[in-house]
């Protein structure tokens, strides 16, 4: 570690790197970001300990490094596989001869690694970095020797710089931060130590303000910050004071995220469209296509405590949540700005924090992170605050112990910042719990620019508890965890328009404040169905007759790649035959009932159940004398009963009657025998029949019916055809019309009633019976629909 107090003022470091085919490095201009860059690694015959020294944009381990004979391990309290690589950590990997690897992707701007207690695994940044640039927070934490490996060389060295593309071990006695940093030696306009006074000035003033009316404090505020010389401007909106300080740093302030607000105007904000520069991207009817979640909360112990839980215990339920449904939550998902800077190829992201606004277009919207504003956190994040990604933020967050509010300084980041360092998943929902996050388009604009396809925040000022009330419904019905204030019986999920549409309709989609009432909203307004979880409607075989084909119909998004969807029922995997569109499948006909699940890129949906019937029909014709015909025809059949909501909040029902498919284990057994003698002389056989046999399911047996709603009674048929003998002559056999035809009735159990059919002809009198047929793999009451 260097010494602080030799090197001046210190900074982040900005790295752009253009590597073109013959590897030659180029630095770009500080804030600068050069896309389609390239990086040819060279590995070792064995083990090599690797990184990423771009950011690229698929991260499988299959996509980045096809010839590795091993997983990627990466290392925390043990070593643990990863499938995806990400850029900050160091991964081993083996390989089975020497090669050369070309890493393509963008420049990576900064290098910040976390730490966790004892040693370290971590990578590289897009050009050499010497290890006394490297600072830590807490500082002092990591020991000053760092170890690669080398194979060839014998295996692990020690070594002062850190290099693209390898990865190294570090020792840190508690959990922290690496950062990269060089000397500044250009003077800051306002010192540290002068803005260190204005700030903690401005922090106490606030703390003293009477908190009686918002307005008033803050006309109060802003005549005090017009006393600084050091500020070029102050202003006051409602609900917010900023400045812009001399040297063009901005500072806001905001009376948000209220508790218990009664309305005191009857109106809201509406927000403003989306740029004409920046037209948004429709997303994809989709499923985000990575499977990692962002969900974190940057404020403080005020916030928490509050009735149904505050903002901690809410984050700690949507990560359990997404957890349930197939997320994985991403590696360090914090609040601090270099935990934000950090934010790549995220398929959900959820924080929890201030926001504020100014109806001056001067003023972006800032989103209040977990950083505390310090003199050190100053010197790192220089350029930064310099270049307007980052703003100070005075806002309410520690409890002082009898329930008030103290007020703290942060920093903020802005639509530049996420411009400049954040990058979502294609199809991505973001969702920015805070006030004002809607109130003008730029964040959401700079959000979708990136690669969300779905932003989500409110118009106006919002008030903590029916804010993370909004959040959990929201999460919970998309997702379909019915967790929070679940439906009963339990809901599927649902998309995104069907879920915004049932919070406008229980309106919590509406927050009233004292400045108006904030709106939920989304961008785009119809958000194309965009997924968080596949979901099933219901499941049922192509009834053209000839076909073998099998549907699913539900949500599922757009065709990902029919080797990223799995559907199983009873456990077992199904052919995908063809993803026909978002809302259908297209598959193997299952051979059995069970549970039935969609499994889309590790996103789990509801699980429904194909349930499955043994029948058994029993023909018996007795003729004269012993003559008789017996056919047992047992019947395996499977069709989904399940009863299931069309829309989102609506009881389920059992709309119409279901298609069954019919196993080909379904098979009819038969034998005829038996004679009729001549009643004068019973010495003389005037009639005989034989023949027997089995007919499996096809052209000469075959069984169709329909299936509930329950209680009422669908037409079902039989067919059968074989050949006995009568007096050893072939003569066709099969069922009278009036009892291959019945009507079968499904109980509210699912159990198919029995009947009997009798009937007589020239040849005798004959039955058809059929006990009570019992179900197997029933619908569960306790399932999602």
């Amino acid at each position: 570690m260097i010494n602080k107090a030799s090197t001046g003022h210190i900074l982040l470091t900005t790295f752009v790197l253009l590597l073109v085919t013959s590897a030659a490095a180029t630095t770009g201009a500080r804030g600068t970001r050069k896309p389609a860059a390239s990086y040819e690694l060279h590995v070792n015959a064995g083990w090599n300990l690797l990184s990423l020294p771009l950011d690229v944009a698929d991260g499988r381990k299959g996509v980045l490094y096809p010839t590795a004979i091993s997983p990627a391990y990466t290392y925390g309290d043990s070593y643990a596989a990863q499938e995806t690589l990400q850029a900050g950590p160091g991964y081993w990997l083996k390989f089975n001869s020497p090669q050369t690897i070309t890493i393509a992707g963008d420049s990576i701007p900064d290098m910040t690694m976390h730490l966790h207690p004892g040693w370290n695994l971590v990578g590289s940044c897009s050009i050499p970095i010497a290890t006394n640039s490297l600072f830590s927070y807490p500082e002092g934490i990591v020991t000053p020797k760092y170890f690669g490996y080398d194979a060839t060389a014998g295996g692990y060295y020690e070594t002062d710089t850190i290099q693209p593309g390898s990865g190294y071990w570090v020792k840190s006695s508690e959990a922290g931060v690496l950062i990269h940093a060089v000397p500044n030696t250009t003077p800051p306009l306002i010192s540290d130590s002068l803005r260190t006074v204005i700030l903690d000035s401005i922090n106490a003033f606030a703390n003293r303000l009477p908190h009686a009316d918002d307005s008033l404090d803050n006309i109060a505020l802003m005549n005090y910050l017009r006393t600084f010389p050091e500020f070029e401007v102050v202003d006051t909106t409602p609900g917010s004071v900023w400045a812009r300080f001399t040297d063009g740093r901005l500072f806001i302030r905001t009376d948000n995220f209220g508790i218990g607000d009664t309305v005191l105007e009857n109106k809201s904000v509406e927000p403003t469209p989306m740029s004409e520069g920046q037209p948004p991207r429709t997303p994809a009817d989709n499923l985000p296509f990575y499977p990692d979640a962002w969900i974190a909360n940057a404020m403080g112990s005020y916030y928490d405590g509050w009735p149904g839980g505050g903002a901690t215990q809410t984050v700690g339920q949507l990560q359990a949540w997404h957890k349930t449904t197939g997320y994985a939550l991403a590696t360090n998902a914090g609040a601090d700005v270099w935990d934000l800077k950090l934010v790549r190829h995220v398929g959900v992201f959820y924080i929890s924090a201030h926001g504020g606004s100014s109806d001056d277009e001067r003023i972006p919207f800032c989103l209040w992170t977990a950083t505390p504003r310090t003199p050190y956190f100053d010197m790192l994040f220089k350029d930064d605050l310099d270049s307007g990604y980052l703003a100070y933020f005075t806002g309410s967050n520690a409890d002082d112990g009898s329930g008030n509010p103290i007020e703290e300084t942060h920093y903020a980041i802005t639509p530049l910042f996420v411009q400049r360092y954040m990058k979502f998943d294609p199809g991505a929902l973001v969702f920015i719990n805070a006030c004002e996050s809607y109130k003008r388009a730029a964040f959401a604009n700079a959000c979708i620019s990136k690669g969300a396809g779905v932003y989500a925040g409110w118009t106006n000022r919002i008030n903590i508890e029916p804010a993370i009330r909004s959040a959990r419904h929201f999460f919970d019905r998309m997702l379909g965890t019915n967790q929070y204030f679940p439906e009963n019986p339990p809901q599927r999920p649902f998309d995104a328009d069907l879920v915004w549409n049932d919070m406008i309709l229980k309106h919590y989609d509406l927050i009233p404040s004292g400045r108006g009432v904030a709106k939920f909203w989304l961008t785009p307004v119809i958000p194309n169905y965009n997924l968080l979880a596949p979901s099933i409607l219901q499941a049922y075989p192509d009834p053209v007759p000839g076909s073998d084909d099998f549907y699913i119909d539900g949500l599922f998004g757009d065709n990902q790649g029919l080797a990223n969807i799995n559907v199983t029922v009873g456990g077992n995997p199904l052919g995908i035959r063809e993803w026909v569109n978002s809302t259908k499948l297209r598959l193997d006909p299952p051979t059995h009932g069970g549970d039935v699940q969609v499994t889309v890129r590790g996103r789990t949906s509801n699980i429904t159940q194909y349930t499955e019937w043994h029948a058994v029909f029993d023909y018996t014709l007795n003729g004269r004398g012993s003559l008789k015909q017996h056919i047992v025809m047992n019947v395996d059949f499977l069709a989904d009963v399940h009863d299931f909501r069309i829309n989102i909040a609506d009881a389920p029902i059992f709309p119409f009657p279901r298609y069954i498919q019919v196993l080909n284990t379904s098979h009819a057994d038969y034998e005829c025998s038996g004679i009729y003698v001549n009643p004068k002389d019973t010495s003389i056989i005037e009639e005989y029949w034989t023949g027997s046999g089995s007919v499996p399911l096809g052209a000469n047996f075959m069984f169709g019916s329909l299936v509930g709603p329950p209680n009422n009674a669908n037409f079902g048929q039989l067919g059968f055809q074989s050949t006995y003998y009568v007096n050893g002559s072939p003569t066709d056999l099969g069922l009278p019309s009036d009892v291959s035809n019945m009507l079968l009735t499904m109980s509210t159990a699912y159990t198919i009633g029995g009947g009997y059919l009798p009937g007589s002809n020239s040849i005798g009198s004959y039955s058809l019976s059929w006990s009570d047929v019992v179900p197997t793999h029933k619908p569960s009451p306790n399932s999602a629909r």
